[in-house]
């Protein structure tokens, strides 16, 4: 598996395995399913991939996901047990990872550090959202034009395949959020961005 180091630290640049990665494609609708997640860059460019092996014997709701891989020259190789509640809304289960570090159970899991295993969040220290580390102008500046520079991610994600728009007949909160944002950045004049990027640049 390939790393790409970051300083300092954070969460949002982190590796992370989402329970969604394994439950849309329906992976825990059989008894063992072995496959393969990896992850790419903003060019889609592939920067880091694991094996895995989920296993249900008896398809009630518990589950074990074996992963498999190789960091820092390395072999990788653990069981994160998986546990599953009744949906508040009546249909179907709801899936957690319980991290074999915290025992927490967490619908994400992030890959820190020289250790390189996934675990909750909480089982690392010294880690950050990019939020909380970046300066108050930025922050000012992702609050007012944030949304401009996240467009592409956003509609690469409303595009991706399994994205679901609707549940139940109403908007999910995930396209609640990517909509959101695309309507902000419409309201966006792209003129003073440019001029932030690029002062002094002559517009023609």
């Amino acid at each position: 598996m390939g790393r790409h180091s970051t300083f300092p630290a954070t969460y949002d640049s982190a590796l992370t395995l989402r329970l969604s990665t394994l439950v849309k494609p329906g992976y825990l609708n059989y008894s063992s399913y072995t496959g393969s997640v990896y992850w790419t860059n903003a060019h889609g460019n592939r920067i880091a991939s694991i094996g895995f092996t989920l296993h249900r014997p008896d398809m009630g709701r518990l589950a074990e996901l074996q992963l498999e891989y190789r960091a820092s020259g390395q072999e990788r190789k653990y069981t994160i047990q998986l546990q599953a509640q009744p949906s508040n809304l009546g249909q179907g289960l709801v899936w957690y990872f319980v991290c074999p570090a915290t025992g927490k159970r967490c619908r994400k899991l992030y890959n820190i550090g020289p250790d390189s295993y996934f675990l909750h969040r909480t089982a690392y220290s010294g880690v950050f959202y990019d939020s909380q580390i970046c300066s108050k102008y930025y922050r000012s500046l992702d609050s007012t034009l944030g949304a401009y520079f996240k467009v592409d991610k956003a509609y690469m994600e409303l595009y991706s395949k399994g994205f679901t728009k609707y549940y139940a007949g109403k908007p999910t909160k995930r396209y609640r959020r990517i909509k959101k944002l695309l309507d902000q950045a419409e309201q966006i004049n792209p003129i003073p961005v440019e001029e932030i990027l690029y002062p002094g640049k002559k517009r023609i």
